[in-house]
């Protein structure tokens, strides 16, 4: 009887670990700091579907690109993403104001915030306004992301 249950054992114990090991992966995937190659692609085609492709038809949305992903915060239905998408090098010191706090950068930075349950962009402000994440977040991410900036 023992040869019998031996291999159904063996089977449930390796069934057992290949899960442990997929959760793991999985976690290691869905990290706050990363974006899938599947979202990376459906936020660069939904903004070139916005914000491109309307004052340039003849655009290539493989010529779409942004310059840094800085953080994932989760949404009570889905998440949002903040990104860089892109820091104008040619530009000087820039400043814009969020909730009476002014922020100052080297360059000029256009930031991008993709909100996943209504597949929409939204502006920083707008985003604090709806309370998708905190202004400390907002440091936070670029601080963590080496992004040099001060506030008065």
């Amino acid at each position: 009887m023992n040869k019998f249950f031996k291999p159904i054992l063996r089977t449930i114990v390796l069934f057992l670990l290949n899960i442990a090991i997929t959760f793991l992966l999985v976690s290691c995937v869905t990290d706050t700091s990363e974006i899938s190659n599947h979202m990376e692609n459906r936020i660069k085609k939904a903004y070139f579907d916005e914000y491109i492709f309307p004052i340039n038809p003849s655009a290539r949305r493989e010529d779409v690109s942004y310059d840094k992903f800085l953080k994932r915060y989760k949404d009570d239905k889905s998440y949002v993403y903040l990104f860089v998408w892109e820091i104008k090098e040619d530009s000087t010191e820039w400043s814009f104001f969020l909730n009476e706090i002014e922020y100052t950068f080297q360059h000029e930075i256009e930031f991008v915030v993709y909100r996943n349950s209504d597949r929409s962009f939204y502006t920083i402000q707008k985003s604090l306004d709806e309370q998708l994440f905190s202004r400390e977040d907002f440091e936070k991410a670029l601080i963590d992301n080496s992004i040099p900036f001060t506030t008065e």
